[in-house]
C-alpha cells in the first residue's frame, strides 16, 4: 500500500504477459515565479474598437478599453505581479471608459496588488476621478490638481448657419428631444436645460461619492475641496488629495524601496508585433505570407463581441486603406449579428454600444438583427460612454443591459427636418431654377422652409417612427420599466445610475462585467474565447476593395481636413480644444446624415468633464 508521501510511483509496462514495475521519483515543485512590478502607460486616447486593418502594425500600439481591462485581469490573477505603476500622457476618457478603468484599478487592489499612479499634472476633475483610486497617488512638485468640479458646454450653430446664409427647420418628438436645437437655437430650451441639470447633478454626485470613498473622506468634505480648487501639488498633499509630491525618478525609487528593488515590466500583457528583418529581402514576403494565413480553428466555445460605435448610418459605411472603418454602419453589423446567431460555436453574444444614435432606419435594421440573435442565444449589452437614442434603440432587445453609472443613455425620441441653403447659394452667386411635378415633390427641398401642409406630413411620419421606437422598447422591457413609457421617452436622457432605477438598464458594470455575466449565462466557466465581429479584413480584402474602386470617401471629416481654406484652422482647433473640435465634427456629420435620412434618432448632446 502506498504511503501518502510516497517517494516512488508505480507505472505498468505491459509486454506480452509480463507486467513490470517501473521506479520513478516524485516531481519537484516548480519554483515560485519571480516577482515583478507592471508598468502601465496610457498614451493618447483609449479607443473602444480594436484596429481591424491588417496594416494596423504600421501605427503605434493602440490601447482599447477591452485590452486595458484584459491586461488588468491578467495582472490580478498573476501571483508574480506584486504591484502596478500607472502613468497618463494626455489621455482623455469618456465617462463610461473612466469608470470601467477605475473599476479595474479597484479590482487590482482587492486582489492584493498595490497600485501606484504618477501624474505630471492632474489637468481635470475627470483625471483626478480616475487617479484617486490609486493606493498611492504622486504628482511632480511643480504640478497641480485641477479638481474644480464639472463644466459642460453645449454646442449651438444657429449663428454659424446664419453667417453662411443658411437656416434650419426641424421638428422633434417629445419636449426633451433637443438634438435639433443645436441647429435652430443659440441656447438650450427650458426642457433641455432641465434635462442637462439633472444629468450633470447625477454625474457630479458620482464624482463626489467615488473620489471621497477613495480618499477616506465624506462626499460633503470632498465637495468643499472641489469648491476651493484648484490646488498646487503641495496644497493637494496637505488636503489629503494626493499621497506624494515627487519627481518621477524619486517616486520610482520610493516604489522599489517598498517592494525590494523588483524589476519593472513595461510590456506585460502586450501582444508582440512583427519582427521584420529589413536586411533580408525575403523577410518582407514571409511576413505578408503570415498575414494571409488563417488562424488555427479549435472547438473552444466562443463569446461573440460585436461593437456598435459612433454614428449609426445605413449601408456599408466607409473605410480607407489605412484608416478606421465605420463601426455604426447597418449592413456589416447586421451581417455580424446574423453570423453570430447561426454560428454553433458562439454560445452567447455581447453587444458593446458606444453610440449617440443616428439613422432611424439603420437603427431599426440593427435592432431587428439583435432580436434574431436574442431568439437563438443570450444577448448581453454593454453600454460604454454613451448609448442614447439610436444607441438605445439597438440595445433594447438585449436580455440583460449593463451600463456604467456615468453612461449617458435613454433619449427615446425622434428629430427631423432640413437645412435651408437658398441664402447661401444666393450669397455665393449661384442660382437654382426649380421645376416640380407632384404636390409634395419639393417637401424636402432646401430652398424654403416647410409649408404648413408639409410640416404636418413630416410630423405624422415622425410620429409613426416614434411610435415604432417606443414599441421596440416595450417589446422587451415592458415589465421592467418603473414608469409608463411616455414618462420615460420624449427625448429624456439619463445617466446609467438613473436608467437602472427606471428599468431602462438591468445592471451597473463595465465591459468585463458583461463578458463575465455572458460566460455565466451560457455556462461556459472560464473555458471560452472571444470572437470579435465583424471579422478583421485580410490584406487581400483591403487591396481588392482599393483596386476595385470602392474606396470613395465623402466623409465630412476628410473634407475639412483636406480643405485648403479650413485645413490649417481645423488643425489649430484640434490642438487647442480637441473636445470642442470633435463636438463640432459630430454636429457636421449629423447635418450630412440629415441630408440623406431627414429623420434621425440621435442624442442632443454629451457630457464632457473638464
Amino acid at each position: 500500500m502506498k504511503s501518502k508521501r510516497s517517494q516512488w510511483m508505480w507505472a505498468c509496462v505491459v509486454s506480452g504477459l509480463m507486467v513490470f514495475p517501473v521506479w520513478g521519483q516524485e516531481k519537484a515543485a516548480p519554483d515560485a515565479p519571480a516577482k515583478k512590478i507592471v508598468q502601465l502607460e496610457f498614451k493618447g486616447p483609449v479607443q473602444e474598437v480594436p484596429p481591424s486593418s491588417p496594416f494596423a502594425f504600421m501605427s503605434s500600439k493602440q490601447m482599447t478599453t477591452r485590452s486595458v481591462l484584459d491586461r488588468m485581469k491578467k495582472m490580478r490573477e498573476d501571483e508574480s505581479v506584486e504591484a502596478v505603476f500607472i502613468t497618463f500622457d494626455s489621455t482623455g476618457f469618456g465617462l463610461g471608459q473612466l469608470q470601467d478603468i477605475r473599476q479595474g484599478i479597484e479590482q487590482l487592489k482587492k486582489s492584493g496588488k498595490k497600485v501606484y499612479i504618477y501624474l505630471d499634472s492632474c489637468y481635470s476633475s475627470g483625471l483626478y476621478w480616475l487617479a484617486s483610486s490609486a493606493t498611492e497617488l504622486a504628482i511632480v512638485p511643480t504640478g497641480d490638481v485641477w479638481l474644480t468640479g464639472l463644466y459642460s458646454e453645449q454646442l449651438y450653430v444657429k449663428n454659424l448657419l446664419t453667417n453662411l446664409h443658411m437656416d434650419a427647420d426641424f421638428i422633434h418628438m417629445g419636449d426633451y428631444k433637443s438634438a435639433g436645437e443645436t441647429l435652430t437655437n443659440t441656447e438650450p430650451s427650458p426642457a433641455a436645460l432641465e434635462q442637462l441639470n439633472w444629468l450633470v447633478d447625477d454625474v457630479y454626485r458620482q464624482l463626489l461619492e467615488q473620489t471621497a470613498a477613495s480618499r477616506g473622506k465624506t462626499p460633503t468634505e470632498m465637495e468643499k475641496l472641489v469648491n476651493n480648487g484648484p490646488y498646487s501639488a503641495e496644497e493637494a498633499l496637505k488636503m489629503g488629495l494626493i499621497d506624494q509630491v515627487m519627481y518621477r525618478p524619486d517616486f520610482v525609487k520610493h516604489i522599489k524601496a517598498k517592494h525590494g528593488e523588483l524589476p519593472f515590466d513595461k510590456k506585460y500583457g502586450v501582444e508582440k508585433g512583427p519582427n521584420l528583418d529589413f536586411t533580408n529581402p525575403f523577410a518582407f514576403f514571409e511576413f505578408f505570407a503570415k498575414l494571409m494565413e488563417k488562424p488555427a480553428e479549435d472547438d473552444t466555445p466562443r463569446i461573440a463581441l460585436i461593437y456598435v460605435e459612433g454614428m449609426i448610418i445605413p449601408g456599408e459605411g466607409e473605410e480607407g486603406m489605412f484608416g478606421e472603418q465605420s463601426h455604426g454602419a447597418s449592413s456589416p453589423l447586421q451581417k455580424a449579428l446574423y453570423e453570430a446567431a447561426l454560428d454553433d460555436q458562439v454560445k452567447v453574444v455581447v453587444l458593446r454600444v458606444d453610440s449617440p444614435g443616428g439613422s432611424a432606419t439603420a437603427s431599426d435594421i440593427i435592432w431587428n438583427a439583435t432580436k434574431a440573435v436574442a431568439q437563438k442565444k443570450p444577448l448581453i449589452v454593454s453600454m460604454g460612454n454613451v448609448a442614447g437614442s439610436g444607441g438605445y434603440y439597438v440595445s433594447c432587445a438585449g436580455d440583460t443591459i449593463f451600463a456604467e453609472p456615468g453612461t449617458i443613455t435613454g433619449s427615446i425620441g425622434v428629430v427631423g427636418g432640413k437645412i435651408i441653403t437658398k441664402g447661401f447659394w444666393e450669397w455665393a452667386g449661384v442660382n437654382w431654377y426649380p421645376i416640380k411635378r407632384g404636390t409634395h415633390a419639393d417637401m424636402m427641398a432646401t430652398d424654403k422652409p416647410f409649408t404648413e401642409e408639409g410640416r404636418a406630413k413630416l410630423f405624422n411620419w415622425m410620429s409613426d417612427i416614434y411610435g415604432v421606437f417606443k414599441s421596440r422598447v416595450m417589446e422587451k422591457r415592458k415589465d421592467r420599466l418603473t414608469k409608463p413609457i411616455d414618462d420615460l421617452a420624449g427625448g429624456r436622457v439619463y445617466t446609467g445610475a438613473q436608467a437602472l432605477k427606471l428599468g431602462l438598464v438591468d445592471k451597473l458594470g463595465g465591459l468585463e462585467d458583461a463578458i463575465a455575466f455572458a460566460a455565466e449565462k451560457a455556462n461556459l466557466g472560464t473555458d471560452y474565447k472571444i470572437k470579435v465581429l465583424p471579422k478583421p479584413k485580410t490584406i487581400f480584402d483591403v487591396l481588392q476593395e482599393e483596386m476595385g474602386g470602392d474606396a470613395e470617401n465623402s466623409n465630412v471629416r476628410l473634407a475639412i481636413q483636406h480643405s485648403d481654406r479650413f485645413g490649417s484652422m481645423w488643425s489649430v482647433l484640434q490642438g487647442l480644444e480637441p473636445q470642442k473640435a470633435q463636438a463640432l465634427m459630430r454636429v457636421l456629420e449629423q447635418v450630412q446624415l440629415f441630408e440623406r435620412e431627414n429623420v434621425l434618432v440621435v442624442m442632443p448632446y454629451e457630457i464632457v468633464i473638464h
